[in-house]
């Protein structure tokens, strides 16, 4: 009978620790590893466990920003020459103006309803000018959250503006364009 370096408790094998004392010793170890391979990211100075230079939250504001401050153009460019299949020249700016405004609001701005709502772009993207940045074609003051009903009747100018801010309360201040 041995007894258990760390417990002292009898173990009836020739092993040096009891099965709780091995699995604590092992969770140890795997902790020390893991906060060993950690390195501070040169941004903001959180640990990161990647070899990148940056952690994962700045490289997606790094990304954003640069993306934001693309013009029409250039992003319309990247898009044609960086995928094979091309659904819509617009789906990486309307996708930007999707996650960079959730804050809007969850309900269509115009009936009020909350289960699906859109981005809607109050000047259509394709009426900017091409050397436009893409911060001004996303800007809070540039979008509508509207249901799929609104959005469509809006597109299809079914309303207009003065029926979606009338309903809405408060209007936003419209781009100056």
């Amino acid at each position: 009978m041995n007894n258990c370096i760390d417990c002292k408790t009898e173990i009836s094998t020739k092993r040096t620790y009891c099965t709780d004392c091995k699995i604590l010793r092992r969770r140890a170890r795997d902790l020390v590893k893991y906060y060993k391979s950690k390195t501070p990211c040169s941004t903001c100075g959180t640990l990161k466990k990647t070899n990148a230079k940056t952690c994962q939250t700045c490289r997606i504001v790094e990304t954003r920003h640069k993306l934001e401050n693309m013009t029409l153009n250039e992003m319309v460019n990247r898009r044609t020459n960086n995928r094979t299949s091309v659904t819509n020249r617009y789906t990486d700016i309307r996708m930007m103006a999707r996650n960079s405004n959730i804050a809007l609001g969850s309900s269509c701005m115009r009936c009020g309803y909350s289960l699906h709502v859109e981005i809607a772009h109050i000047k259509a993207i394709s009426e900017f000018d091409g050397e436009t940045l893409i911060k001004t074609i996303n800007h809070p003051s540039n979008l509508l959250i509207l249901c799929r009903n609104c959005h469509h009747e809006f597109d299809a100018k079914l309303i207009d503006l003065s029926d979606i801010m009338g309903r809405a309360g408060t209007a936003p201040a419209l781009p100056k364009l």
